[in-house]
Parts: C-alpha cells; structure tokens; sequence
C-alpha cells in the first residue's frame, strides 16, 4: 500500500543482496569493483536496531521516551537517561570525533543504482533541504551533487556494520525518504548539476587528501586550502566552487562515506589515472601526525653532503629515523591521528628522541631572513624546540655558510653562490667552535 501524504517509510533490507559493479560510468568517474564488490554486507549492529511492526527504526531517544511516558520527569532527567543510555564515548580532540551527525545523513533508496532517475535526485534533494533549509541554494545544490556522485560510485555503504570499517556509527541508510510538509526543492539546478557531477571523483580525492594530510574534513582555516588545491585540478569555473562551500562540501557532502572507503577510492583514482595529476601526486603525503619524521627525512640528503663529520657522530640516530620513514611507508596509516577509523597501530617512536637532528635541520634551514619551506615546517620546528640552543648554534653555522657563499673572493674564484661549493679546512664540514676556512680552487 503506497504511504499517506506526509507519512516517512523505510523499505526493507534485500535478503543475501549481492555487490553489483558500476557499468556505464560517465565521464570523470570510474568503475571501482574494489569498493563495490567487497562480499555480502552485513547490517550494523547499532544501525540497525530492532525495528517496530510499522518499519521504523527505534532510537535510544525513542525508547527513553516510551519508557517516561506519562509520568512527571524533569526535562534534566530525560537529558541523564539519554546520556547513560547512549554512547559512553569521550572523544579527545586527536584527529576526527567518531560522532554521527544528522546533517550529514544520507539516504539512498537502494545500494546500487542501475540508473538515477528524476525521482532519486528529488528524494535525496528533500532530504537536504529538510536539514537545513535555510542554506543557499548554491551549497545546497553542491552538496546534493556530492551525495549523488556517493550514490552512483557505491561509495555509500548503508548495509555494512560500522565496526567493519572501524567507526561507530554509518551516516547513510536505504529507504524512501518522504519530504516534509512544505518542503521545497526548486532550488535544483541543472546548470549546476551538470557541470559538476563530471568533476565529483576529483572532489573526493581532494577531501580524502585534506582528511589525511589535516587530519579532519574541515575547520574554518581550511578553506584557502581547499580552493589553492582545487585550483591546481581546473574541473570547473572558478566561480562554481567558491572558497565558503568547502566546509558544505566536505562535511555534509562527503562525511556520510566512511574513511577508509574514501582512502581506497582515492587510491583507485590515482593508480587508474581518474583523478587530477595535482591529486594523484599527493597521495603519500604524511598522515597528519607522522609529519616530523618525514620533514626531518626530507632535510637529511643535504645535512649529511654537508657536514658528514657531524652525521656520523648522529649516524644511529639517522638510521632509526630511516627506519621509521620505512615502517611509515609500508603502514600508511600508522601513528597518524586518524589511525582509529583504518585499525593501524599506534607508533612507538618518539618525536622527542629526534630533537637534536631535528634541531641541525631546523637551523640549517631557518638562517636570517632566508627561511626555507622546509624551515617553515610547523611539526619540524615543534620538534626542534626541545634543543633550542643547538637550533640557534646551527643557524649561526647557516649564517655563516651562507656569508662565506657570497663573498665577492668566493664568487671571483668559483662564479657562483652556493653553499655547496664551499670546502672547508680539515674536513668538509664546519665543527662547533671553529671558524670556517675556505680553501682555494683552481
């Protein structure tokens, strides 16, 4: 019997239902069995509590407040009830909370779509609208394309348990969405759609590059972020994602796929040539976390031409650090912030144990008004603060190099300015304490 005006259904779940692939990808996007072929899912524990005669689900609200019915509680009681039934979960502020939120749920009316029609897009349109209606229709309409593209890549997963993907809760579900009384989707734009939907697989690689990269989908200082990576993709006009929609983009467009299956997306991109180059390139940056270890690596084929002397007193601290980078490497999620939601390990190393090398490279590369990018490095000067006097020791050191480079005798003798053409007396490298002579060259 089809439902009452105004009445919200939800439709059963397939029985032993069967991963199809993807066939007639548009454009821009791409046929990923990885991502939908990963054996018959099985419904969320949590997700999928026990449901009444009429098909609703039960919530712990729900229940609460059938079991308080008609009796005189305080609305602060209701609020203690609620807390001791729901979730006994603090989360600290170390990469993303595992918390739902229903902004950014997700209702599709089956898995995998054969074909989206008119009425999908409405459905999943009202839904967006419902939770927050006051939003601009521009965002709103950004966001529906996000959820579409979720959709129509099978990167929704509404039937798996969420411990299978290592979160507590799955921000998508299968039914029928009903609109709300008064709902209006006139906002919809074609224009809008079109020229977005072609460039939504780069959209997804881009928040899975920020999530990594930043360790979240989205805070306020991300949003030149965004637009500097995004500009670097050229998918579309400039003034079709402006830098404000990011946060609407990131967050209520993408949240609903769970974080592994956006990591795994964007690795079928890369290694199947469907996302943008600028995109692919950035698929090993470090875990948010990890950063140090790999800026300190960064620094070291230069600190060893260099000063070979001083690398080899440090030589086994140099080598844990390789192996590190190494075990990084293989484990890509490991010791990141984020390790949670991809069940990889804590890592053991410490940042303290570094400071000293750290120390050499943060100085080398942070001489007087001549700082390098890698001397800008946020996690490299975090670690080198430790050994604050050995950073200043080495920026005197750079100081001095780089005086010595650019002397009127240095560029008659050699015709250039480089630090790497300097020779010092005794050994190449310049001990503490010692002042730097250069020898001559014929």
């Amino acid at each position: 019997m089809p439902p009452k005006e105004g009445e919200k259904t939800t439709t059963p779940p397939l029985t032993n239902p069967v991963a199809q692939p993807i066939t007639n990808i548009p454009t821009g996007a791409g046929n990923f069995s990885s991502l939908t072929q990963g054996g018959t899912p099985s419904l969320a524990s949590s997700a999928s509590s026990s449901s009444s005669s009429s098909g609703a689900k039960e919530t712990v609200e729900s229940k609460v407040d059938s079991r308080i019915a008609g009796r005189n509680i305080p609305a602060s009681t209701r609020a203690v009830l609620l807390a001791l039934n729901g979730d006994l979960y603090v989360p600290n502020d170390e990469g993303e909370q595992d918390i739902g939120n229903t902004k950014n749920y997700v209702t599709i009316p089956k898995e995998f779509p054969d074909i989206i029609d008119i009425g999908h897009i409405e459905q999943i349109a009202a839904e967006v609208h419902d939770q927050d209606p006051s939003l601009d229709p521009k965002m709103k309409n950004l966001i529906l394309a996000c959820r579409l593209g979720a959709w129509r890549l099978g990167l929704l997963k509404p039937k798996d348990a969420p411990s299978s993907h290592n979160c507590r809760y799955n921000e998508s579900s299968m039914g029928i969405y009903v609109k709300q009384t008064g709902n209006d989707i006139s906002w919809v734009s074609d224009d809008i759609l079109k020229e977005v939907m072609p460039a939504v697989s780069n959209i997804f690689c881009l928040v899975a590059y920020i999530f990594r990269w930043k360790g979240h989908h989205y805070k306020s200082e991300f949003d030149s972020v965004y637009s500097a990576k995004w500009a670097k993709c050229r998918n579309v006009r400039d003034d079709l994602i402006p830098a404000a929609a990011w946060e609407h983009i990131a967050v209520r467009g993408c949240h609903a796929v769970y974080p592994d299956v956006l990591d795994n997306f964007w690795a079928d991109c890369m290694n199947n040539g469907l996302c943008a180059r600028p995109l692919s390139i950035r698929y090993t940056v470090p875990a948010a976390g990890t950063a140090s270890f790999f800026s300190m690596y960064a620094g070291l084929h230069e600190f060893r031409q260099l000063f070979p002397n001083q690398a080899e007193k440090m030589v086994k601290l140099i080598e844990k650090l390789e192996n590190v980078v190494d075990d990084l490497r293989i484990n890509r999620w490991k010791g990141g912030i984020n390790r949670k939601f991809y069940n990889a390990p804590i890592l053991l190393a410490r940042e303290s144990d570094f400071s000293a090398l750290a120390a050499a490279i943060k100085g080398l590369n942070t001489p007087d008004g001549a700082a390098t990018d890698l001397g800008s490095s946020e996690s490299l000067t975090r670690v080198s603060k430790s050994a604050a006097l050995s950073t200043k020791i080495w920026r005197s050191v750079a100081n001095g190099v780089i005086r010595a480079a650019e002397s009127s005798a240095i560029q008659k003798q050699l015709g250039i300015s480089a630090v790497s053409s300097i020779v010092f007396a005794g050994n190449p490298m310049i001990e503490f304490g010692q002042k730097p002579k250069v020898i001559e060259t014929r």
